[in-house]
């Protein structure tokens, strides 16, 4: 049983896409449990379009304010890795109020040519 277990985390270790599908199912998942016990009432939702731009996480306030998250498995990002919050901002117009990328790093940077867009470490949703 171990060697299976082992196997398989290795091979989560050269499979970066399944280790980021599965890294986007936990954080989505830990921060939907997150808001069942908040004091902020937010409604979660995803984005995707037919032409492939996706947010992974969209939360509502009750007064229909919309904030997004991405959430990446990487060390560092650029200006690419927020084309889908920057397409859900211009699609959201004044009722955008935030867009974060979650990422695998130890600090929080802004600058990436975009309204109210931020770099987070993951481990700030804990």
């Amino acid at each position: 049983m171990i060697p299976i277990i082992i196997g398989e985390g290795q091979r989560l270790l050269e499979d970066r896409t399944t280790a980021g599908l599965i890294l986007e199912s936990f954080v989505s998942m830990e921060i939907i449990k997150q808001l069942t016990w908040s004091n902020t009432c937010l409604k979660p939702y995803h984005f995707n379009t037919h032409k492939g731009t996706k947010v992974d996480i969209v939360l509502e306030d009750k007064y229909r304010n919309l904030y997004a998250i991405e959430i990446k498995l990487k060390a560092s990002v650029n200006e690419k890795d927020f084309k889908g919050l920057k397409q859900f901002s211009a699609l959201a117009g004044t009722k955008f109020k935030k867009g974060i990328l979650l990422y695998a790093e130890n600090q929080t940077i802004g600058g990436f040519g975009g309204k109210n867009l931020q770099a987070v470490p993951i481990s700030s949703i804990w």
